[in-house]
Formats: C-alpha cells, structure tokens, sequence
C-alpha cells in the first residue's frame, strides 16, 4: 500500500507536469497572427538576390510561402512552424503558381512565379 509521502509525491509530480505541459503549450500560441505578418515584413529586406530566400507554407496565413532575407529565414520558419495556427483547408499546392526563385525588388524581397 502507498504511503501517505508517496501520494502527495505523485501528485506534486503530475501537478509539475501539467504546468509543463502548460508552459509548451502557451509558449506555442503566445504569438499572434498580426506579429508573425509583421515579423516577415521585417525580414523581407535586402540589397541583393543573393540575400533573399523562400520559406514555404502554412498557406493558412502565408498563402504559398515569403520571400525574406536568408540571415532571417531561421527565425521566420521557426515561427511559422511552432505558431499554433488554426486549421483552415485551402488547396494550397493547386492555387499556387510555380514559383522559379527569388529576387530583391527595391530592397524588398520578392518571389518570383512562372507566368
């Protein structure tokens, strides 16, 4: 039988566990939509083609993917993948244009789609 000790323990430790399990899940949904647009805004700069890379979806709030400076991409492509986004079916693969590469247009970064 349990001691007395030993379930307080145990429940102490699902309590820590649930406040973990918390924590992960706030971290995940503490950034809102409107920050993520314009944290890619920001990193959309550059002075060269050379500078500008593409990141890929979710289409449900990047359409079919940025163009943004590749000294940013890591921190936009950790956004767009921890941000917990609500699910919204799009076709996004069969809307969106075949895309041929990236340029820098008026120190913006661009993408750049077949016609």
């Amino acid at each position: 039988m349990l001691s007395y000790y030993k379930i307080i323990l145990i429940a102490v430790f699902f309590v820590f566990f649930l406040l973990i399990l918390k924590f992960v899940f706030d971290l995940r949904t503490s950034i809102d939509k409107e920050t993520i647009f314009m944290r890619i805004q920001q990193a959309g700069y550059c002075e060269v083609a050379d500078e500008c890379v593409f990141i890929d979806k979710p289409c449900n709030i990047m359409d079919c993917g940025v163009a943004v400076n590749k000294k940013e991409a890591p921190g936009i492509k950790f956004l767009t993948d921890t941000y917990n986004f609500p699910y919204i079916e799009r076709d996004c693969d069969i809307k969106c244009p075949v895309l041929i590469g990236t340029d820098c247009i008026n120190n913006f970064c661009a993408l750049i789609t077949k016609k």
